[in-house]
């Protein structure tokens, strides 16, 4: 008894010694375990690892007065090799690893050691790589990005993410193309609009490519007379971060008939799946022409109808005569901004 008490007592004195000179106890014994770590390996090395970053841990979020660059340095090296781990045994949904992205960051500062920030880098990088796995295209980019401001070999992650943009292009553009083609052969208004949402998708990637465009205006040709609502049609999202760049307005439009002469007259047909009814007037719908000129319809006053939420309502509307050729109709209601383009 007489012996515990006195390495209790050193212990305790060690520690008021450590905090006496500007280092809390959790960072002391920390580094403690830091050092063990530089000299292990595999499971003990980790092991290691995972003490030193819980000490550290508790030294930044108790004693914020004292947090030093070495602390804030190791802190972080602690953080990445921890998340490091977690990726490579676990999901990258996996809530663990949001935590410590989240106390890199808001611990990470401009004077962190260049070595550091490079392992930080190459992390967020293979979080992206696991995302672009998982079809998460836009995540991917978001880390990708990230590291880029990290990286002390920007030209290489430059180059990951030009491969992974040109995955997602390629990926998209070839189911576009076999919905469009099995839509088309089996006259099948499901196919289409599948076929018109990954040809949206491939384009938002890639707005330079030929292919994505030039299928893109197929697909609108052959869907201008349909609703296209992307949720009945899809059947899985599997993204619903990028859904929602696609998907913009729960408003549908589709154009049964076309006739122009002095004017344009369009029969129109709206499908609501917005969260109210929407009383319709003619000045809520404009026609828009190549060089991006808007008409209103004619008696913009006057009523159309109300349609109920989950309804669909059809009716004619009329336009001036536009400067250029038409490329589409435009639903403007409040919040709401629904736009048709028919190649």
């Amino acid at each position: 008894m007489r012996f515990a008490r006195v390495f209790l007592a050193t212990v305790f004195l060690g520690l008021c010694l450590t905090a006496s000179c500007g280092v809390s106890p959790y960072e002391h014994q920390g580094d403690e375990a830091y050092a063990r770590a530089q000299k292990l390996g595999g499971e003990e090395k980790q092991f290691a690892e995972k003490q030193a970053y819980q000490l550290y841990l508790l030294a930044v979020r108790y004693h914020p007065d004292k947090i030093s660059p070495r602390l804030r340095a190791r802190f972080i090296e602690m953080s990445v090799a921890r998340a490091q781990m977690i990726l490579s045994t676990s999901d990258i949904f996996s809530d663990p690893l949001q935590f410590f992205i989240e106390d890199i960051d808001t611990f990470f500062t401009g004077d962190i050691p260049s070595d550091i920030k490079q392992q930080y880098s190459l992390l967020l990088v293979q979080m992206a790589d696991s995302f672009a796995i998982k079809n998460r295209y836009l995540d991917a980019l978001r880390y990708i990005d990230k590291a880029v401001g990290y990286a002390s070999d920007r030209p290489a992650i430059i180059r990951f993410r030009d491969s992974t943009v040109a995955k997602a292009l390629s990926e998209n553009l070839d189911r576009a193309q076999h919905e469009f083609a099995q839509g088309t052969a089996e006259n099948s208004d499901a196919a289409l609009i599948r076929a018109l949402y990954y040809a949206e998708v491939a384009m938002f990637f890639d707005s330079t490519s030929a292919d994505a465009r030039s299928l893109l205006g197929k697909c609108r040709k052959r869907t201008m007379a349909i609703c296209c609502d992307y949720h009945k049609a899809l059947d899985a999202i599997t993204d619903t971060l990028l859904f929602r760049k696609i998907d913009k307005c729960p408003v549908f439009l589709a154009v049964a008939s076309l006739r122009q002469g002095g004017g344009a007259a369009l029969e129109v047909l709206l499908s609501n799946y917005s969260n109210r009814a929407i009383a319709l007037t003619n000045g809520d719908f404009s026609l828009l022409d190549t060089a991006g000129r808007r008409y209103k319809a004619l008696g913009a006053e006057k009523k159309i109808g109300i349609v109920d939420q989950y309804k669909d309502i059809q009716f004619p509307l009329r336009f001036p005569k536009p400067a250029g050729k038409i490329a589409g109709i435009v639903f403007e209601k409040g919040d709401l901004i629904s736009e048709k383009y028919f190649f």
